[in-house]
């Protein structure tokens, strides 16, 4: 993608990719998941004692901007979704019928 774009020689992003946001829920799932249990427990209680404040998401949305923003220096952007299965299939039939 690099290369696509030095040869391009432009600023523009005519490449696309959709990637779904991060999730508090999912994102709580996963860590829940790995680890020892000790470890397991302190996650839990950390993103928990988070949980209702804007501090994940606000972590979520630097994340995402810095994503964008990488993936922009390959002349490559990003369609952020909440929902794939959802999002998607309009997407993809909008870019079809356009």
């Amino acid at each position: 993608m690099d290369v696509a774009k030095k040869l391009r020689g432009d600023k523009s992003a005519p490449h696309y990719i959709i990637k779904e946001r991060y999730n508090k829920t999912k994102i709580i799932a996963k860590v829940s998941k790995t680890g020892t249990c000790e470890e397991i427990h302190k996650r839990k209680e950390t993103i928990q004692k988070y949980e209702d404040e804007d501090l994940l998401q606000s972590l979520f949305d630097f994340v995402e901007e810095s994503e964008r923003g990488d993936a922009l220096s390959f002349g490559v952007d990003i369609i952020w979704v909440d929902n794939y299965n959802e999002e998607v299939p309009r997407i993809l039939q909008k870019i079809r019928s356009s």
